[in-house]
């Protein structure tokens, strides 16, 4: 008689114990990330604004905002690329309100522009990244060269029901319903019409030869 071998079925996790671990530098980008997110849309009055850091000088420039407190002198970087020990320091000095934006007024910000040329020519600041142009950003689309290609849809929406251009037989075909509509008239300006009595017909009664009709 043989015997069956049974294979043991796996644990059964219970729901709530396990837990997640988490990436030391994602919490930590979430604490530089999320406060002064916060502060950049107050300031800025968009409540879906994102912090430009790889064009952050613009973002000053334009919005008059400037980053105070931050931990390390020289060239500014982007906190996710920082290593993990100077990362912490930033989330610290975020953390503790060292680190925050102002805003502040346009002569500062001509004066700060002064000092960030001399600083990009001494080698102290990275000067800003050029924007990358799209590929196709002076391509026109098929639908606009050829209104034709477009969907069902939009055809039925877009493109005129009637033919642009009107050939000769419309024409005539015009000209001949002007034709009809003029006999018409001529037709009913028409004031006498004749009337035939029977005694003024004469009418042959007698058939000479009957058979040769057949």
């Amino acid at each position: 008689m043989s015997s069956t071998h049974r294979v043991p079925k796996p644990p059964r996790r219970r729901k709530g114990k396990h837990t997640k671990k988490v990436c030391r530098r994602q919490v930590l980008r979430d604490q530089i990330r999320i406060p002064l997110t916060a502060q950049y849309r107050r300031l800025r009055g968009k409540v879906d604004g994102v912090i430009p850091w790889k064009y952050l000088w613009k973002a000053t420039k334009r919005d008059r905002l400037v980053l105070v407190g931050y931990p390390f002198p020289g060239p500014f970087f982007n906190p996710a690329d920082l290593h993990l020990d100077k990362m912490e320091k930033v989330a610290a000095a975020v953390q503790n309100g060292t680190c925050y934006f102002e805003k502040v007024s346009k002569e500062t910000v001509a004066e700060l522009s002064i000092g960030h040329q001399q600083d990009i020519a001494e080698g102290n600041a990275v000067p800003p990244l050029p924007r990358k142009i799209r590929s196709d950003k002076f391509t026109t689309r098929g639908c606009h060269l050829n209104p034709a290609t477009r969907t069902k849809k939009r055809r039925r929406g877009k493109l005129p029901n009637s033919p642009e251009i009107v050939e000769d037989s419309d024409m005539e075909e015009d000209d001949e319903i002007e034709d009809w509509e003029t006999s018409d008239e001529e037709m009913g300006c028409v004031s006498e019409i004749e009337d035939w009595e029977d005694s003024e017909m004469d009418v042959d009664m007698v058939d000479s030869d009957p058979i040769s009709d057949w």
